[in-house]
């Protein structure tokens, strides 16, 4: 089975948004950013891969994201969804208002962990049912970006801090998914997916 090995890379690819500062807590040129779980206004940060050669209708067998936690042990614990970003080819987010308006996969797995390993790559696990919800799109296709995000919960007070593409290139998160294609190709399941909606005509 193929496997796809991404990685963050440019800066204005992974962000951040401190709301506590509304829409002026917004960057991407930060060297680290915060997933922060508060009773009001928890944090957020996005991460854009580009390109992903992953065919349409394939099945994902894993996804394993991972983020460079940073040295500072007073910020190494993580309570906070993690999700993907429910659109074709989205570009990373310019602003406060815009990274609030992106809409997530109704799939989410929780990164539940205290002490998390600093230095180092770590993750919140497996990602796959994320990740075949927008390979799934009709719209995906080959080559177009995914972005991953990690948004801070209300119910819980923790924060984790994240070293970015800006703080080292070799920090940027990584994103290595394993793939195996539909029978047929991505004709064959565009063609499955036609019939089920109802779009296909026979003349």
């Amino acid at each position: 089975m193929p496997t796809v090995n991404l990685q963050v890379g440019a800066g204005a690819d992974d962000c951040g948004i401190d709301n506590d500062s509304g829409s002026s807590g917004y960057s991407n040129s930060a060297t680290q950013d915060e997933v922060r779980s508060q009773a009001a206004d928890p944090d957020r940060m996005s991460f854009r891969f580009d390109p992903v050669a992953i065919p349409a209708g394939a099945t994902i067998t894993a996804a394993t994201f991972e983020a460079r936690i940073s040295d500072n042990t007073g910020r190494d614990d993580v309570y906070c969804d993690c999700q993907l970003e429910d659109a074709d080819d989205p570009a990373a987010p310019t602003d406060g208002t815009d990274f609030a308006a992106r809409v997530m996969t109704s799939a989410s797995t929780l990164w539940d962990e205290t002490s998390v390993p600093t230095e180092s790559f770590q993750g919140p696990g497996d990602l796959s049912d994320e990740v075949q919800e927008v390979v799934d799109r009709v719209g995906w296709a080959t080559g177009q970006a995914m972005q991953v995000f990690l948004s801070g919960r209300t119910d819980e007070t923790r924060r984790l801090e994240i070293d970015t593409y800006d703080n080292d290139s070799a920090h940027g998160a990584t994103f290595d998914i394993t793939y195996t294609e539909a029978a047929g190709g991505a004709v064959g399941r565009g063609l499955t997916r036609s019939l089920k909606l109802g779009r296909v005509s026979l003349v």
